[in-house]
């Protein structure tokens, strides 16, 4: 059996860490991460996770196998560097939900976070397969790649049900090699109140709009003291996902550093304290640990979430 412990790292000759696969036995980790990760079915006795994004689960012997092959795929792939953390703030259970995956043939890589409606155990749970469902198809699919990665994640629901005892918004950021020249390509989808931003340049873009009764009241020209009431109102959700009123977006960059966030820190920071924190950290660790921190330290905290993605190479 392998060291728990044990990692398998690749290194470029300028020092820069691609890849850094750590091996962790799934009967350690605890109950709430068990369900972030399989909400569904049993996991196999390791997980793998590495810095990129990539994970997968195996046996202890196929294991150092599996994480060689992750470190030796093509070198013309796009490598990305994450952070995440959460934290459950002022509320009974912590119902965020947040996830990775990477395809090491295509280069493709997929980013959710969820945020469970409610407070209910069904309300986590939803999150997770939400989260598990769009990231799997996502890196599989050819075109269209968040759209159909939340809608796929709208029939987990429905298959486990999970849409009227659950239900959750999410935001899904993927990526993938252009079709011409350098860089990286984002699809983007979401629905409700979960949020991407682009931090490049010195600038902070919020690349999502709230599907929240708030910000349609904003629309119509109604105060903000008013229209503030009522940003927890969501009017989409993953379980009533539609093509036609789910929102989504394309762009290809060449640097930056994507942030996405669930409502208890995209919602609960002002953009100068998103734009601070984000400008400020260079391990996107930390800015991800930073944002979480900023959203609990509000009065009646709600969960907290974020992931920050950085390029690394392309």
């Amino acid at each position: 059996m392998l060291d728990v412990s044990r990692r398998i790292a690749v290194t470029t000759s300028s020092g820069t860490r691609l890849h850094d696969v750590r091996f962790t036995a799934t009967d350690s980790l605890d109950a709430v991460e068990r369900q972030r990760l399989y909400p569904i079915n049993p996991p196999a006795p390791v997980l793998l996770q590495c810095r990129c994004g990539w994970m997968n689960t195996g046996e202890w012997g196929t294991a150092k196998a599996t994480a060689i092959d992750h470190i030796l795929r093509p070198v013309n792939l796009p490598v990305h560097r994450i952070g995440s953390n959460t934290g459950i703030g002022s509320r009974r259970r912590n119902a965020d939900s947040y996830g990775s995956a990477v395809n090491d043939t295509t280069g493709v890589s997929a980013f959710a976070v969820a945020d469970g409606i409610g407070n209910q155990p069904h309300a986590a749970q939803a999150a997770a397969v939400a989260v598990n469902a769009a990231l799997t198809a996502a890196i599989t699919a050819t075109k269209n790649r968040a759209v159909i990665g939340l809608l796929r994640a709208s029939d987990a629901l429905d298959n486990h049900g999970l849409i009227e005892n659950g239900d959750t918004v999410m935001v899904l950021a993927v990526s993938h090699p252009p079709m011409h020249g350098h860089g990286v390509t984002w699809d983007m989808a979401w629905v409700g109140d979960c949020d991407a931003w682009l931090f490049t340049d010195s600038t902070l873009n919020r690349l999502t709009t709230p599907h929240t009764q708030g910000q349609q009241m904003r629309l119509r020209g109604i105060r903000e003291s008013l229209a503030s009431r009522y940003d927890n109102v969501v009017l989409t959700t993953v379980g009533t996902a539609d093509p036609r009123t789910l929102g989504s977006t394309t762009f290809t960059i060449h640097s930056g550093r994507l942030a996405l966030t669930s409502d208890g820190v995209g919602a609960a920071l002002h953009h100068s304290a998103l734009h601070t924190v984000l400008s400020q950290g260079a391990d996107p660790q930390v800015c991800a640990r930073n944002l979480v921190q900023r959203g609990l330290a509000r009065p009646r905290a709600d969960n907290a979430t974020a992931m920050v993605i950085d390029t690394i190479s392309t």
